[in-house]
C-alpha cells in the first residue's frame, strides 16, 4: 500500500505531496498495527488506494479505461470488507460534482463513470445482497459495544494518528493541508473535506445502528495523510518569505 499511496498523492498533487503521504503510511502505528491482523482492514485499504490512483487518473483525463479499473479495484475492496463501501460511495458523488460541467454540455461526457458503476455493481451483485441482510441483522436492534455519535470522530483520528498528542499535531497540520488545497485547486479543497465529512455523517449515524469502530475508517487514513503532506507546501512558503 505505501507505493501506491505514494502514486496517489502524485496523482492528486505533486511527487512532494506523494513521497510524504506514503513516510506518514509507513510510521504509522494505526496502520502497523493492522497490517498484522489476519482481519480484512489492511487489504480493504489496500485495494481503496489502487482504486484511488485510477480514480484521480480518470478525474483528469475522463477515460474509460481508468474509470473501468477504479470500478474493478473498488469492487474487490467491498468484496474485502462491506465499510469499504463507504468510502467508494463518496468517490462516485464526488466524480458526479466534479464532471458536472462536461456532462451537462455531453451527455456521453458521463460514459466512462457510468461503466465504472456498472462494472462495480456487476461484480458486487451477490455480495450488495448479503450486505443488505447483514446490515438489516446488525441493525436490528441497539448495538452493545462499539462507540457512538460524534465520538467516533475523536476517537478515529486519535488511532490513526497515533495518540491524542500527535493527534493534535497532526490535525492542525490536517487543517494546513487543507487550506492549501483551496487555494491551489478549489475543487481538490472540496473533494478532501466533502469525503471526510461525508464519511464521518455517515458513520455517526451507523454507530447507533450497528456496533462501530475507528478500524473500520482505515481507509480515512488515505485522505488524511495526503491532506497532511499538502501542508508541506505553506511550509515552503514561509520559509521563502
Amino acid at each position: 500500500t505505501i507505493p501506491l499511496i505514494y502514486l496517489v498523492g502524485k496523482e492528486f498533487m505533486d511527487r512532494n505531496t506523494g513521497i510524504i503521504a506514503a513516510a506518514a503510511f509507513t510510521f504509522s502505528p494505526f496502520l502497523i498495527y493492522y497490517s498484522q491482523e489476519a482481519r480484512a482492514y489492511s487489504m480493504m485499504l489496500f485495494f481503496v488506494t489502487f482504486a484511488m490512483v485510477f480514480y484521480f487518473r480518470a478525474l483528469k483525463n475522463n477515460r474509460l479505461q481508468d474509470w473501468a479499473l477504479f470500478g474493478v479495484l473498488s469492487a474487490l475492496a467491498f468484496w474485502t470488507h462491506f465499510y469499504a463501501l463507504v468510502i467508494i460511495g463518496a468517490l462516485f458523488l464526488y466524480a458526479l460534482y466534479d464532471l458536472y460541467p462536461k456532462i451537462r454540455n455531453n451527455l456521453l461526457a458521463a460514459k466512462p463513470l457510468v461503466t465504472g458503476g456498472v462494472l462495480f455493481a456487476l461484480i458486487c451483485l451477490p455480495l450488495i445482497i448479503v450486505t443488505f441482510q447483514l446490515f438489516t441483522k446488525r441493525t436490528g436492534s441497539a448495538p452493545t459495544f462499539g462507540i457512538q455519535g460524534p465520538e467516533i470522530i475523536l476517537a478515529t483520528f486519535a488511532q490513526i494518528s497515533g495518540s491524542v498528542v500527535a493527534m493534535y499535531l497532526l490535525l492542525i497540520l490536517f487543517i494546513a493541508g487543507i487550506v492549501q488545497a483551496f487555494l491551489l485547486d478549489k475543487n481538490k479543497g472540496i473533494f478532501l473535506v466533502t469525503v471526510m465529512v461525508l464519511m464521518f455523517v455517515i458513520s455517526n449515524f451507523l454507530s447507533y445502528r450497528m456496533p462501530m469502530q475507528p478500524r473500520y475508517l482505515i481507509c480515512l487514513a488515505i485522505v488524511y495523510f495526503i491532506a497532511i503532506a499538502l501542508s508541506y507546501k505553506l511550509f515552503f512558503t514561509l520559509m521563502d518569505t
